[in-house]
């Protein structure tokens, strides 16, 4: 289960369990905004986070989600049932 917040800032915990998997290492956190923005596309940034009712919950979907060392060391560092997720979402109008 997901729920929208006031505010996203393209990072957070989703964003830095990413940032750690093999998944992503080609991808420049600099570069990447730049290059949307040089093609004129718009910025939205959606706050929300995954929530759940269990640990069980929890741990299910960040082993569907991460790559399984990287799943069982964020997993060993998270105690909340909830994990920021925001999203940057790039747009333009044509």
């Amino acid at each position: 289960m997901y729920k929208l917040r006031e505010k996203a800032e393209c990072d957070g915990t989703d964003a830095s369990w990413l940032a750690r998997s093999r998944w992503c290492k080609h991808v420049d956190p600099v570069a990447t905004p730049s290059f949307w923005a040089n093609q004129a596309f718009a910025l939205t940034r959606i706050a929300s986070d995954w929530r759940f009712r269990s640990r069980t919950a929890l741990e299910a979907v960040v082993q569907i989600e991460f790559p399984p060392d990287l799943a069982q060391q964020v997993l060993s560092e998270h105690d909340p049932l909830t994990v920021d997720y925001d999203y940057c979402l790039y747009s333009r109008t044509y």
